[in-house]
């Protein structure tokens, strides 16, 4: 009697241990910007009206992170643009265009979260180019390129920031 009970539990134990993994993968999904999301490894380089480079990395800092996400509303009209204070202390949301992987912004306070700061930021021209660059190792990856300038630098003063140039 005993060997049965021993069967018994066994069979039972090995049905179980078959039968409790077969629960349905879960699918997160994802956010509404998913695909213009990320960080990104840029350099800054002071440009002119026409976009030709009058100083490369004009604060010498070299290769910053800055990245982008999505709102709290995770809607496909705005995201998060932010430098992590790498470079100029900003965080503001700009405007997309999913369907063209464009964004950009009008005068955006540029800091919100410090009420003592009232500078504004203007981002032009910025895009999220799928596969368009390499990482220094060759591998293929995602590129981001924008313009800006802030209202507290000295007219004319316009930033291009782009993943590895």
């Amino acid at each position: 009697m005993k060997k049965y009970v021993i069967l018994l539990f066994a069979v039972v134990l090995t049905t179980l241990a078959f039968t409790g993994c077969d629960d349905p993968d879960v699918n997160p999904g994802g956010t509404s910007v998913q695909n213009m999301a990320g960080q990104w490894d840029v350099t800054v380089n002071e440009i002119d009206n026409n976009g030709k480079v009058i100083s490369v990395d004009p604060d010498k800092l070299g290769t910053i992170t800055m990245t982008t996400y999505n709102t709290a509303s995770n809607s496909d009209k705005e995201m998060w643009l932010d430098d992590n204070k790498n470079f100029y202390n900003f965080k503001f949301k700009v405007d997309v265009n999913y369907a063209a992987y464009t964004f950009s912004a009008t005068q955006r306070l540029y800091c919100p979260a410090d009420t003592t700061n009232k500078g504004t930021a203007i981002v032009t021209n910025g895009k999220s180019l799928n596969n368009a660059a390499k990482n220094p190792h060759g591998v293929p990856n995602d590129s981001i390129v924008f313009v800006s300038n802030f209202s507290d630098d000295p007219p004319g003063l316009v930033y291009s920031c782009r993943l590895y140039p």
